[in-house]
Order: structure tokens, then C-alpha cells, then sequence
């Protein structure tokens, strides 16, 4: 059905008068200012949403609702803005890599029987119509004007409303007998107790709220093709290019959108026929040959345009902040952004706003204080959908985009991962379409597809020294910190249960990266960072140590393995001692639950430095650590030596995989195997240290010493603690037997070894 640009009046409501108040002012009518609008009119609040330009926008992204998104329109009242503007059922997505590909349908609803669905639409169609609902919504009113500044109060500590400017040549509105009109191009004010900024991914009240800047990953450049016929109609489209992805989808039944992306922060240039030389010559080849002649098309059209045709729009990465100022809430692009690539930003925007209408009832939208109580809710439970949403596109971009074999590797162990069908692809297409929020789901496939890229290695080379060594790559991170204090650490002397502090200045910080929980440890006279460990939800605790006297030392104990860490505090002041006990606690808590408490350190505290390191301390068997030789809790005891060199490369793979379950059901785990005792001997080896030095990442010297330090850091013996957790469950055991690994595989740590061992052995008799 053809669809035509929804068209809505601004006549029926009058231009409200100079100072006229609010309950809330909305700034910006794009997907969520409107949603937001429309729904809090229906709960009887007085909304002023004020957008800039309220002509269709003409934009190249925000062009596919995932079927999270459609559910949460539907749950607002507002799935009929899908109606009557063309858009296209998706039911799916085809991933295409050269002459392969492969069906990713979307999952079952178990409700109706039927696959869920998504929508691909022109986004500006969408957006007029979100718009007409705002409109039509009663209490909601909407002014086409620029916000100059929000206004605050004398001390300046709360909102108060909006200074804006009209537009000059705004739609005809009514006038009111007896009332003041504002005229077209006046600047005005309006109050509200609350104001929210939903100006989009070009916030100009951004960086007022939150430190963080905008970084641009790469660029989209975007064409839409005519009548073009796709290989995988009614769904979605990834072309797994080189240097990086290409996206194809229906934005109504007669035109396809193609968006190319381009990394890098700077596109090549469209004057100089830069552009069009690489969308000819690198892109063009890449696309699916029944689409090649309207791509060629459609760049001959836009050079005969002069330009028009074509257009380009920068992938940002914003991870999500909180706003403290009273009465200041930021939402959508505003405040948190992901890539593009897998088409969720619109499902979280709407997902929040059914968040917000829970949360946001009676006092929640007049009362300052209220409200703010309620945002710290509302942050926490948006987390179990905007988690998963951008952790996989940061991470299917990285993936995707990445040309060092290592993400090739994967990226092929990937492909080949959802060619495998069933829970392969069911799992990762529930998490892309924001039906699935589980975060242990996401982690899962993470690490299946880890292992079968590992396997897919072993399989298809011929030596072990091969495999790339994931755990050395840097991770790409968003960092938000969230608690630091001055600690040095604790080390335990060799063969004995004596605890000794290490007198180096040092700082203990937290921060979530990617929405993943960071404990860090930083010498303060280097700046290196020497202790980094992933704190999974519940799974660790810190607890003081009363054996010691002469000072004051906390320990971080794990609860799936037998790992602490020491560290005695170097602030002065004593009293804080509960309250960094309290936080971080509560900060490893509260990333496995929706926890209300604050979690923040004060800001107006003065850290004050304490020197003396206090004197050795003998532990109680209650936190003594249960190796003899490891030190700050890190790192396994013996050993007997490996009986394959295999395993000793192998461990580089194993330790970049984290996956958080129960405690392991036996007493073998792999870091009791993988030590740093039985891997020194093969370091001797120049053969075998030959094969690891070219995976190992630039900035670390190629030498055995420095294999022996990653070996003996404390994230090695917890990623090994993490895949023992998993092997133990039994849950693997599907996958790893079609690996072919044979039936004792998944039967934990002893199984798993055994199978790889026998596996070598059938190689090397092969040879």
C-alpha cells in the first residue's frame, strides 16, 4: 500500500501565553520526545513539547523498529503510528558473507504461534505520526520553537522551565478571545518543575548534564535503491564486507535502503568524486549481484543531481550517564547512543518510555525530589534491555569492522556459528530484536561463539600455534567510573599464610565499561594499571580483615573460586573505611539486582593519603588464600607439567572467555592445571615462545618473561576459574560434542582436557 507523508494541524491549539506552566517540558519531537508526550498526556499531565522544526525529517537512520520496539508501541497505545505511512513487515534478518549466507528468522511469539515482527519504514513518515498522536493527545501541547537555554532558580541548584524563540513562519494556530498570543519569531518563557532533554545524537544541552563527549566510530552513508529485487525480502540485510558492514532493508514496497559503512571519523570526499570512486570500486563488487545495476543507478543519478542522493550520517557512541541536576532528565540519543548496526536504538528510546510511565505517577512528575529518586530507579531497570542492546552492537560492530586475524577468526567462527541453525541463531536474534534481555544469554553466546571459533581453528590448521591470543586485545570499552579510593596491596609470602603489604602508593577504582563491572588497581607513582578484574553480578564481596592491628586492610574474596585480593587503606581519615566497604558492596550487588541505595561517592570529601603500610598480618583459614605461592589471592598452585604444548597456547583463547555460573561441582579447575609453574618450562622452548610472540599486542616486549606475566596476573587465573564454573554445569556439553571432541567433552574440566588431549594425539598420528 502506498504511503504518503501523514500530515497534522497545530490549529486547533492555541499558542499558550508567556509564562504559561507546565508539568513537563519536553525538548525535542523526535521518536521519544513524542512517545514521551503522547503517553504522559494520557496520564492526565500537562505537556509542552517544544521541536525545532516540525517539517518530515529527512534522515538516513531510524528507518527499522525492532519487534521490542513495535511491542513497546503497542503497550504505549501508540501502534497504530505504524499505520498508513508503507511500512514493511521484517520478519528476520539474512546474513550474507561472498557467495554464503545464511536465514536468521525471528523467534516464535509463544502468545500467538507466529514470529514476531519487525517494521522498516521512511523515518520521517514515522516520526510525523508520533507526532500527530502527540498532538491529538489531550493536555499535550506542542510549539514549533528553538530552546535558547533552560531556565534555573536563583541559587541555581533546580530547573525551572525553558526560555525559547517561535518560529517565524510556524503553523497558523488558534486564537484565544481575551488572551495574550505570542507572536511567530518572539522569544518566551515557559515553567515546569521538570524538563526533558530529548534533543537527539546533536544534543545542545548534552554537555551541560554529563562529562562524557560523543565518539564517532565510523559513518554511514546511506542510498535508496528503486524496485530493487533483494535476496532476503521482508527482512533486514548484513553484507559481512571488507573493510566493514553493509546494511540493506525495505523502507517501503518499492524502495531499499543501503547504508555503507565507512570507518573512521572522516568520510573520503564527495567533491573530489572521492566517494563515489569507493562506493564504485570497493562497495559495489561486495553487494549481492541482482542489486549491482540499481547501486550503480543510483550513484549515476546522484552525480547527475549534483549530490542529492546520497547522504552520510556519523555512528556515535555515547555509553549512558546520569543526570543530578533537580529537575533535569535526559533520554534517547541525549543521553546514551550505540552503533547503528544492529538497529535498536529506537526499541531501547521506547522501551524507556514504558519504563518512565510506570515509574513516573502523581508526585513523580511535580515534586523535584521525587522524581530524581525515581530516575535512579528508572536507570537501573532500564539496564536489563539497554544492556544487552548496546553491548552486541558495540560488539557485532567490532566484530564485524575489525581486519586483525584475530577478530577474523572470530568473525568467521561467527558466521559459521549461525550456520549451525537452532539455538545458534534463536539466542542471538532474540537478543538483536529486544525480546531477549537476558545478560547471562548474551554472555553465553558470546562464549559459544568464542569456542567454536576455536574449534574452527583446530580443526582447519595444522598447529596449535596458530590460534590468535584473544585474551592480549585491548577491549573496546565505554567507562563510566564509579568508585575510587587509595589502597595499596597485600601479597603473601612465599610458604606461608602471612599476609605482607606492598608500601606502593595505590588507588583501588570501579568503573562500568560496556555496562560490565571493572575492578581496578593502579599504582599511583607509574600509572599502571595492575590489577583488572570483571566483577560478575553477586559473585564477589569485600569484607574487612579484623586480624590486622597495626592497620587497616579489606579483602576482595570470589565466591565461585578460592581467589582473594588484600589491600590496605592508604586514606587518612578512618571514617570512610564503611562507607568504601557499603559501595562496593553495593555496587556488585546492584549489578545483579534493581537496588535503590546510593552508590556514589560523596564528591565533597577530601581524600587524605595514608603512608604507613601497616605490619605483616597471619590470615585466619577463613580468608587465607588456599595455594601456597600465589600472590594478592591471584594465580592457582602447582601442578604437573603439561603433557601437550597444545594447551599452553590454548590458554591464551581460554582467558578472554567470562562466564558467571555456580561453583564448580569438582575440585579440578584449570587454573590448578594452567600454572604459572607448569607453563615456565615450556617457555624454554624458542619454538614454542617463536609461535606466541606475534599475538601477543604491540606495546608488550616479545619475550618469555612477559608471557610468564600475563600467565601469573590475577584476570588469567580468574577467566580460567570462570570456564571451569562452565564446564562443570554441564551446559556446554551440546556444543563442545559438535566440535567434535568427542562424548566426554562437556563432562567438566577432567572431560574437556581428556578429549583435547586425545584429539592432539589422533593429529599427530594423522601426521
Amino acid at each position: 500500500m502506498p504511503g504518503n507523508t501523514p500530515q497534522f494541524s497545530l490549529a486547533s491549539q492555541p499558542v499558550p501565553k508567556n509564562g504559561s506552566a507546565f508539568d513537563i517540558i519536553v525538548i525535542g519531537g523526535g521518536v521519544l520526545g513524542s512517545a514521551f508526550a503522547a503517553t504522559f498526556g494520557k496520564q492526565n499531565k500537562r505537556i509542552l513539547m517544544l521541536e525545532r522544526d516540525l517539517s518530515e525529517p529527512d534522515r538516513i537512520v531510524g528507518e527499522l523498529l525492532q519487534p521490542g520496539g513495535v511491542n513497546a508501541l503497542k503497550e504505549l497505545g501508540l501502534a497504530d503510528c505504524l499505520e498508513g505511512i508503507d511500512a514493511v513487515p521484517s520478519f528476520g534478518y539474512g546474513v550474507i558473507r561472498g557467495d554464503e549466507d545464511v536465514h536468521i528468522p525471528y523467534s516464535v511469539d509463544p502468545t500467538t504461534g507466529k514470529p514476531f515482527q519487525g517494521r522498516s519504514f521512511h523515518h520521517g513518515r514515522f516520526i510525523q505520526k508520533l507526532r500527530a498522536a502527540a498532538v491529538q493527545t489531550p493536555n499535550v501541547t506542542v510549539v514549533e520553537a528553538t530552546v535558547n537555554e533552560i531556565l534555573w532558580c536563583q541559587d541555581g541548584v533546580r530547573a525551572t522551565g525553558v526560555s525559547c524563540t517561535l518560529k517565524k513562519d510556524s503553523s497558523p494556530r488558534a486564537h484565544v478571545e481575551g488572551e495574550d498570543t505570542i507572536p511567530p519569531g518572539t522569544t518566551t518563557q515557559f515553567k515546569a518543575p521538570i524538563v526533558v532533554v530529548a534533543d537527539g545524537c546533536f544534543s545542545k544541552f548534552r554537555k551541560q548534564f554529563i562529562p562524557k563527549t560523543v565518539e564517532t566510530t565510523s559513518h554511514f552513508v546511506g542510498l535508496i535503491l528503486d524496485n530493487v529485487p533483494l535476496p532476503f525480502p521482508n527482512h533486514g540485510h548484513v553484507i559481512l564486507a571488507t573493510p566493514s558492514p553493509i546494511l540493506m532493508y525495505q523502507i517501503s514496497h518499492t524502495q531499499t535502503r543501503v547504508l555503507v559503512d565507512i570507518p573512521g571519523n572522516k568520510l573520503p570526499s564527495a567533491s573530489s568524486g572521492a566517494l563515489r570512486s569507493y562506493l564504485e570500486s570497493t562497495v559495489c563488487p561486495q553487494l549481492p549481484i541482482q542489486v549491482q545495476p540499481a547501486f550503480l543507478k543510483t550513484l549515476k543519478d546522484d552525480a547527475a543531481s549534483g549530490g542529492r542522493r546520497v547522504r552520510s550520517m556519523p555512528n556515535s557512541f555515547l555509553p549512558p550517564s546520569t543526570s543530578s541536576e533537580l529537575g533535569i532528565i535526559l533520554l534517547g540519543d541525549a543521553m546514551n547512543m550505540r552503533h547503528p548496526l544492529t538497529g535498536g536504538g529506537m526499541t531501547v528510546a521506547l522501551n524507556d518510555v514504558v519504563y518512565l510511565r510506570d515509574l513516573l505517577k502523581g508526585d513523580a512528575t511535580t515534586d523535584q525530589e521525587v522524581t530524581m529518586v525515581q530516575m535512579e530507579l528508572f536507570f537501573w531497570k532500564r539496564k536489563e534491555l539497554s544492556t544487552v542492546i548496546n553491548v552486541l552492537a558495540q560488539a557485532l560492530y567490532t566484530l564485524f569492522s575489525g581486519q586483525d586475524p584475530n577478530l577474523l577468526a572470530l568473525r568467521n567462527g561467527c558466521f559459521s556459528y549461525f550456520q549451525m541453525g537452532g539455538e545458534c541463531i534463536n539466542g542471538p536474534v532474540g537478543l538483536l530484536s529486544g525480546i531477549n534481555r537476558s545478560r547471562s544469554t548474551l554472555v553465553y553466546h558470546f562464549y559459544a561463539v568464542a569456542l567454536h571459533s576455536i574449534w574452527l581453528l583446530f580443526h582447519n590448521t595444522s598447529s596449535w600455534s596458530e590460534f590468535p591470543a584473544l585474551l592480549l586485545r585491548e577491549p573496546m570499552a565505554s567507562t563510566s567510573t564509579l568508585l575510587e579510593f587509595k589502597a595499596g596491596r597485600c601479597f603473601r609470602q612465599e610458604g606461608t599464610n602471612t599476609v605482607k603489604p606492598d608500601p606502593a602508593k595505590g588507588l583501588v577504582y570501579v568503573e562500568e565499561q560496556d555496562e560490565l563491572l571493572h575492578f581496578f588497581w593502579k599504582n599511583r607513582t607509574t600509572g599502571e594499571v595492575e590489577d583488572d578484574l570483571i566483577l560478575f553480578p553477586g559473585d564477589a564481596e569485600m569484607v574487612s580483615v579484623p586480624q590486622c592491628t597495626t592497620g587497616r586492610v579489606l579483602m576482595l574474596q570470589f565466591k565461585s573460586s578460592s581467589q582473594k585480593l588484600f589491600y590496605w587503606l592508604q586514606e587518612r581519615k578512618t571514617d570512610r573505611d564503611e562507607v568504601i566497604l557499603h559501595q562496593t558492596n553495593a555496587l556488585i550487588q546492584q549489578s545483579a539486582e534493581d537496588d535503590e541505595d546510593d552508590i556514589q561517592m560523596d564528591e565533597d570529601v577530601t581524600m587524605e593519603t595514608e603512608e604507613t603500610p601497616p605490619a605483616p598480618i597471619a590470615p585466619s583459614a577463613a580468608f587465607a588464600p588456599a595455594n601456597p605461592g600465589s600472590s594478592s589471592g591471584g594465580g592457582g598452585g602447582g601442578g604437573g607439567a603439561l603433557t601437550s604444548q597444545q594447551m599452553d597456547q590454548l590458554r591464551n583463547v581460554l582467558a578472554g572467555i567470562q562466564v558467571p555460573q555456580a561453583a564448580p561441582r569438582s575440585n579440578l579447575r584449570l587454573d590448578h592445571v594452567l600454572t604459572s609453574g607448569s607453563i615456565a618450562p615450556l617457555l624454554n622452548n624458542p619454538a614454542i615462545c617463536a609461535a606466541l610472540f606475534p599475538h601477543l599486542p604491540e606495546s608488550v616486549e616479545r619475550t618469555p618473561e612477559e608471557i610468564q606475566a600475563i600467565v601469573r596476573a590475577p584476570q588469567f587465573s580468574q577467566a580460567l576459574v570462570s570456564l571451569s564454573t562452565a564446564l562443570e554445569s554441564g551446559q556446554l556439553g551440546p556444543l563442545l560434542r559438535q566440535f567434535g571432541l568427542g562424548e566426554n567433552a562437556g563432562a567438566g574440566v577432567e572431560g574437556f582436557l581428556s578429549a583435547i588431549e586425545e584429539q592432539a594425539k589422533n593429529d599427530q598420528a594423522k601426521k
